[in-house]
């Protein structure tokens, strides 16, 4: 069985269409897990209507208002499929996606360095359009997150299925007030010990809004410095072009510069010191220059 996860934030006017898309699957095999994170909508009541009307279980949880990340870990709890398979509020699936998906993971269910499937995401608007940066080089593929990005140069929105088990063992970090966390974080601990199945089936689709998370990614980042900062120093450490490993520790010190509150010992701890001079110095001497 898979668990379908929904994390939810005041969405109840766009959820119907996710349902529908679930009433409409080939395959019933899945149960669906609803993360409600602090909604003051009528998304309760929306739920309730829809478990009246479901041929397949709907489980609904409530919580305080913390964030994705943290809807994520509570989902992780109380699912009972296999697979993991995180659907955003404001998508929805193709009629055979759970058909599909069942059959892919079929395949790697047993093979024990394969975290999970990873689909590529398609436009709502054109469903033949991807909503990432480039096509796979094979309808599937498998690899690490990093090597997607840094090997292939392939960014931009997939949709994860990772083995519930595995995805356990990689709950995102909280801190206290801060309500965003970049899921590519936990991806990019998964792959240090498995690989991805990337495929690009036009099953899932999904479209941008406003008040969306990918749309206010960088604002959002800025009301969470603690974990933007634990996101970015990680980033640093992992093996990756010396580029993106310095565009990464300077985004690193973007945050720390203004933590008046931890100690300068602390901000070095776990960071390229040299690198880190290196970028304190750059910003110095052009604050000198101004």
């Amino acid at each position: 069985m898979i668990t379908i996860f929904t994390p939810t934030f005041n969405r109840a006017y766009i959820l119907p269409i996710l349902f529908q898309s679930l009433l409409e699957q080939s395959c019933k095999n899945f149960e669906w897990i609803i993360v409600d994170d602090g909604s003051s909508d009528d998304t309760a009541q929306l739920v309730q209507q829809f478990q009246e009307k479901a041929d397949f279980t709907i489980r609904y949880y409530h919580q305080v208002n913390n964030g994705k990340h943290i809807a994520i870990n509570y989902g992780l709890k109380k699912a009972k499929g296999e697979l993991f398979f995180i659907v955003d509020s404001d998508d929805f699936l193709s009629n055979d996606a759970i058909e599909r998906l069942t059959a892919k993971y079929d395949h790697i269910k047993d093979t024990k360095n394969v975290a999970g499937i990873a689909i590529g995401c398609h436009s709502i608007k054109d469903k033949s359009k991807i909503i990432y940066s480039k096509n796979l080089p094979k309808h599937e593929i498998l690899l690490t997150h990093n090597e997607l990005v840094y090997q292939l140069g392939i960014k931009g929105d997939f949709a994860t299925a990772f083995k519930t088990e595995i995805q356990k063992q990689y709950p995102y970090p909280h801190f206290e007030g801060e309500k965003f966390f970049r899921e590519s974080y936990v991806y990019r601990q998964i792959g240090k010990k498995y690989k991805t199945l990337y495929i690009d089936d036009p099953i899932y689709f999904a479209e941008y809004l406003e008040d969306g998370l990918t749309a206010n990614s960088w604002q959002l980042l800025k009301k969470s410095p603690k974990g933007a900062s634990l996101f970015f120093k990680e980033l640093s450490k992992e093996k990756i072009p010396f580029k993106a490993k310095l565009s990464a520790l300077n985004a690193y010190w973007d945050f720390q510069i203004n933590d008046i509150k931890s100690p300068w010992i602390e901000k070095f701890r776990g960071v390229n010191l040299l690198l880190s001079v290196l970028i304190l110095t750059n910003r110095k001497m052009k604050f000198i220059k101004l």
